[in-house]
């Protein structure tokens, strides 16, 4: 039962006494004072502290927040203490209805639910039907359960009954009692008549069957979930229950909910005991535990063995101080890591001090930490021994003869296995006598004799490695042999020293020895049984296999096999005709049966598909011929090649040919395909732009020669286009729609040794004819313009000498816009001479020489102003002969316009990461910012917005000739243009400057 709502059903009222009791196995005492103190502070009641036992500091914590008085309990179940004389004192000074309890053995009910507690020795249920009977007394009642409830399943858990027709272990639907108001409130309900109390419960089964009219019920919860009900029933109704009454069953709950919680909690301790104690117990490893401050709280012996240092003497003692030098290795940071990250760990560490190698799992807690440790040391060695018989064995699947396999052994025995005297015997294959092959180097006489004696006597005899004991026979010295046996192959005979026997390890390394070099002298000798089929192998490729005239596999190489999803032992003694299907049966044993009566006759290749083991199908093409033309066998030798790339490859090439057909048609630009023949161009294929061009269908062109024919656009002479070159070419031909010219770009390619391309037309008959237009225009405009704005200055110069002002600065004004417009019309004249050259290719330009120049020629120019230049060291940039355009064109523009004073213009050079900025600040007006957006295309040229600086277009074009940039800022003194070009070493072409 909740603390909350056991002081809700409290009254506050100076009627009630409230007695608080620690049961005996309370592990936290502190929950009793908040209690205590929740109590005091939500309710007026007096408060009684019944302790299990005498404790000076808790009963003063206790009355220090709100107990009215303290008991404890030492010997309370004597009958002369006087905790009755001393709770009706204590209640007669606390309350007027301390006579009240005495009447109605209120004292009696306390030393009866107190003794119950007391018992904790009793069993769970004789101590709930105990306190079911204190109620029972207290109430008079008929009937009274411990409830468990499982979501809607209610169960008599215990049961105290008298004539009822109920038993423990009886289920109902919790719907169908009065427990579920008890449950669903979480909180006491009373119900001395539930017909008057509580009309609506009296149509469940528990009035209407059982017949049960009075319920007082309180909830009963473990852990904070509804665990079941305390509860009271009778037959008949009563006219109320008492606040003493209601507060007495709530403590008797308040009892039965601890004394669950103990059976839970006992049963839980009990299981994790027996489960310690049970790990502990199979405990073979070494293991000790640590606190928080790295103290030793428990050591087991095969721990204190292997640490070389008694249990007793490590408990209570420092891990770090006992052990120093483990604090240098991974013990250490292992250890801590465990703690500080709450994760066990694992690793093997070396400790030097006992040189041995531990294998450590640590598991922490909030606690501390528990380690399982053992010694590996042996098997360190074991792994390392392991790992030459690993390269060992790597080794001997190279040697291809039985000779300097023995060597070999022998070699490693010494180096791998630490043995001095060793020597391999093997069978010879011709006589079968059992000779040495090899031996260790410097061996005397008389143990080569004794190692010869007990290969020969031990070859026949044994079949697994063994120690024998023998002695020579020259020194009469004993020694320990061991013989290990190589299958039937022969035996490798190890000798000991006489002070050092062979251990368990040896002998099992030993063994793993002989049946790496029993596996590879099988090896060797299957290699050289398979040299005697290289005949079948150096006429075949790929996957081989040979049947017998009944198509039974007789040989089947390994890469068939694993591609069928076979072993070669599943496949061998199979019929060939149960891995391919059913409809290429027939064709390929007739073809066996043509091959076998006719074994002269080349072979023969079939494509079929085969059937794994999974039921996957797999293209192959197989290849079926004689084992030998002057043999009378009828056994057939078969390749197969797996084609399901290549099938892929088909698949993938035909959705490409399809891909490119779609393109070449849909291409908007007329194409043609052409083939090159002895000297003459035949049409292979032609795009739908092509046949609408030439008015021709492609069928009609196809496979016909060029000068059979007529509006074709390709030339009749094949020297016109070099077949084997990617060219682009004007040409004009007249078409349909009139005279057009074309752009021609050919692609060639060649296929089986025929010379092929492909030709595509570009329409740039509008362009050639603006280009035609602008020539006349532009000729026209500079002729005739430049004639009239010299006869326009010519005469407002005359009329400036000769008219009086305001009309001499009219013939000013007119003057002054002549000459610009001759300046305009010869910039214009400039651009053109520029643009419509072709570009010179690009070489490194010597930069610094080329502002040099401009600037001396500009001095000159401009005697008044001031150049001030930051560079010194030659830069060379990628551009052609028309460079010194855009500097001139940039510094004269600085230089002409300025705002007041003289003209200033400073020029810094700067290189970052392959390219080079020019910086050019004057003192001028700068550039109009729609003249630069115009330029720069953030602006569309439009009738109001085209820019008129000539001379600006003709900078940007170059620069970007130049793959450089131009950029322009605006400053409060005037404005700086920023030019950037890709710099280049001076000697990567030849050097130019100008």
């Amino acid at each position: 039962m909740s603390t909350s709502s056991s002081v809700q059903q409290i009254p506050d009222t100076n009627d009630t006494c409230i007695l608080v009791f620690e049961c005996e196995y309370s592990e936290a005492a502190k929950s009793v004072i908040d209690l205590i103190d929740t109590l005091s502070s939500r309710t007026g009641n007096p408060i009684v502290y019944v302790a299990s036992h005498t404790d000076g500091t808790k009963a003063s914590e206790a009355l220090r927040v709100g107990a009215s008085g303290y008991f404890p309990l030492d010997d309370y179940a004597d009958p002369d203490n006087e905790l009755n004389e001393w709770l009706q004192e204590f209640l007669a000074n606390h309350s007027k209805v301390g006579n009240d309890y005495e009447d109605n053995n209120f004292v009696s009910t306390i030393r009866d639910i107190s003794q119950a507690i007391a018992a904790s020795n009793s069993d769970f249920e004789t101590l709930i039907n105990r306190l079911l009977k204190i109620g029972e007394n207290i109430l008079d009642s008929e009937a009274s359960v411990l409830s468990h409830i499982d979501g809607n399943q209610y169960e008599f858990e215990v049961l105290r009954s008298s004539g009822l027709p109920l038993d423990a272990g009886d289920v109902y639907s919790l719907e169908d009692t009065y427990c579920k108001r008890t449950v669903s409130d979480k909180q006491t309900t009373a119900l001395p008549d539930v017909e008057r109390d509580a009309p609506d419960l009296a149509t469940l089964g528990a009035y209407t069957d059982l017949g049960l009219v009075s319920y007082l019920g309180v909830p009963v919860e473990v852990n904070g979930d509804i665990y079941g009900t305390f509860c009271y029933f009778d037959t008949n109704p009563r006219d109320e229950y008492t606040a003493q009454e209601i507060v007495l069953v709530e403590l008797l709950g308040a009892v039965a909910e601890t004394t669950i919680q103990r059976r839970q909690y006992e049963r839980e301790i009990k299981t994790a005991r027996d489960e310690v104690e049970d790990i502990l117990a199979r405990i073979q490893d070494g293991f000790f535990a640590v606190d928080n401050n790295w103290d030793f709280t428990y050591v087991n012996q095969t721990a204190a063995e292997l640490l070389e240092r008694p249990a007793g003497e490590l408990v209570g003692t420092n891990v770090w101080d006992e052990f120093p030098e483990a604090i240098q290795d991974a013990f250490y940071d292992e250890y801590h890591r465990a703690m500080d990250e709450q994760m066990p760990v694992s690793f093997e560490e070396y400790f030097a001090p006992l040189d041995i190698w531990f294998e450590v799992s640590a598991y922490p807690s909030p606690d501390g930490l528990s380690v399982y440790f053992s010694n590996v040391t042996e098997r360190k060695r074991y792994e390392r021994v392991l790992s030459g018989l690993l390269e060992t064995s790597q080794a001997t699947q190279q040697l291809t003869e039985k000779s300097a396999l023995a060597e070999r052994v022998v070699d490693d025995i010494q180096t791998v296995l630490g043995f001095d005297a060793s020597a391999v015997y093997l069978q010879g294959d011709s006589d079968n006598l059992l000779k040495k092959t090899a031996g260790s180097k410097n061996l005397s006489d008389d143990i080569e004799e004794m190692m010869q004696s007990v290969a020969v006597s031990s070859f026949s005899e044994i079949n697994q490695t063994k120690v024998v004991n023998t002695t020579t026979d020259k020194s009469k010295e004993s020694y320990a042999v061991l013989a290990v046996p190589l299958a039937d192959y022969g035996l490798i005979i190890i000798k000991s020293d006489s002070e050092t026997p062979f251990t368990s390890n040896d002998i099992r390394v030993s063994e793993l020895l002989g049946t790496t070099v029993s596996s590879a002298l099988e090896r060797i000798e299957r290699q050289h049984e398979i040299t005697r089929y290289a005949n079948i192998l150096e006429t075949v490729e790929g996957m081989v296999w040979t049947v017998d005239g009944s198509g039974i596999f007789t040989l089947v190489t390994e890469p068939l096999a694993r591609l069928l999803g076979y072993t070669v032992d599943e496949m061998i003694g199979t019929s060939f005709e149960r891995y391919i299907q059913d409809e290429d049966i027939l064709p390929i044993r007739e073809m066996a049966n043509e091959i076998r009566q006719d074994p002269t006759q080349s072979s023969q290749q079939y494509q079929t598909v085969a059937i794994t083991a999974d039921g996957d199908e797999i293209p192959l093409e197989i290849e079926l011929s004689t084992f030998d033309e002057h043999s009378n066998d009828q056994e057939i030798v078969g390749i197969a090649q797996n084609i399901s790339t290549l099938r892929a490859k088909e698949q993938q090439i035909k959705q490409e040919r399809e891909r490119f057909r779609y393109l070449f048609e849909h291409l908007p630009d007329p194409a043609v395909e052409l083939e090159y023949c002895d000297n003459r161009i035949q049409i292979q294929t032609a795009n739908n732009a092509y046949t609408d061009l030439v008015q021709t269908s492609e069928k009609d062109m196809k496979g016909e020669k060029i000068e059979s024919m007529t509006n074709t656009l390709i030339p009749g002479d094949p020297n016109t286009f070099s077949p084997s070159t990617i060219m682009t070419q004007e040409i004009t031909e007249t078409t349909k729609s009139g005279r057009k010219h074309f752009l021609c770009h050919q692609i060639p390619y060649s296929i089986s040794g025929r010379s092929r391309s492909f030709r595509i037309y570009t329409d740039i008959t509008g362009i050639k004819r603006r280009e035609e237009q602008l020539t006349v225009l532009h000729r026209l405009l500079r002729h005739n313009l430049r004639n009239e704005l010299t006869a326009i200055t010519g005469f407002a110069e005359v009329m400036m000498d000769q008219l009086e002002e305001p009309h001499r600065e009219y013939a000013r004004r007119v003057y002054n816009s002549g000459s610009e417009l001759q300046e305009l019309s010869e910039t214009a004249k400039r651009i053109a001479e520029t643009i419509t050259d072709d570009p010179a290719p690009m070489d490194p330009i010597n930069l610094t020489s080329v502002l040099s120049t401009i600037i001396s020629k500009l001095e000159n120019e401009f005697p008044t102003a001031v150049i001030d230049i930051n560079f010194s060291e030659d830069v060379y940039v990628l551009a052609d002969d028309r460079l010194d355009i855009v500097f001139e064109e940039l510094i004269d523009n600085a230089l002409r316009y300025v705002n007041t004073g003289n003209p200033y213009t400073e020029i810094n050079l700067n290189q970052t990461n392959g390219a080079v900025e020019v910086e050019i600040a004057d003192n001028g007006p700068g550039i109009d910012p729609v003249e630069w957006e115009v330029v720069t295309r953030e602006r569309e040229v439009t009738q109001l917005s085209h820019g008129s600086g000539l001379g600006l277009w003709l900078v940007t074009w170059l620069i970007e000739d130049y793959a450089g940039e131009l950029d322009y800022t605006s400053t409060e003194n005037g404005s700086i243009v920023t030019v950037r070009l890709q710099t280049t070493a001076a000697d990567s072409f030849e050097k130019t400057s100008y």
